[in-house]
C-alpha cells in the first residue's frame, strides 16, 4: 500500500538534504528520484519499503553508499526499518 499522498519532489529533496554529505546529496539529486514508498507493517511496528530510480550509469555508486541513502529515509521517515529497493532506468 503507497504511503503518502503528498508531494513527492517534496519527500525526496527532504530524503535528499537528510543525507548529510554533500556529494551524497549532488548524486541523489542529479542521478535519482523517488518513486514510491510503501508501508508494510501493522499495529506496533512500522517498516518502511522506499523505491528508488537510478541512472543506469550511477547505479553501482549509488548502491555502494546504499546504507546512507537508508539511515537518511530511517530519519525522514521516523522509523527504524527501512528497505530501500534502487531500479536502474
Amino acid at each position: 500500500m503507497k504511503m503518502f499522498k503528498g508531494d513527492v519532489d517534496e519527500r525526496w529533496s527532504r530524503i535528499i538534504t537528510a543525507s548529510g554529505s554533500p556529494s551524497m546529496q549532488m548524486l541523489l539529486a542529479q542521478a535519482c528520484r523517488l518513486r514510491a514508498i510503501h508501508k508494510d507493517g501493522r499495529f506496533f511496528w512500522k517498516s518502511y519499503r522506499v523505491e528508488v530510480e537510478a541512472n543506469a550509469k550511477w547505479i553501482n555508486m549509488i548502491q555502494s553508499r546504499r546504507n546512507y541513502l537508508e539511515e537518511a529515509c530511517q530519519r525522514e521517515l521516523d522509523t527504524k526499518k527501512v528497505t530501500v529497493f534502487l531500479i536502474a532506468v
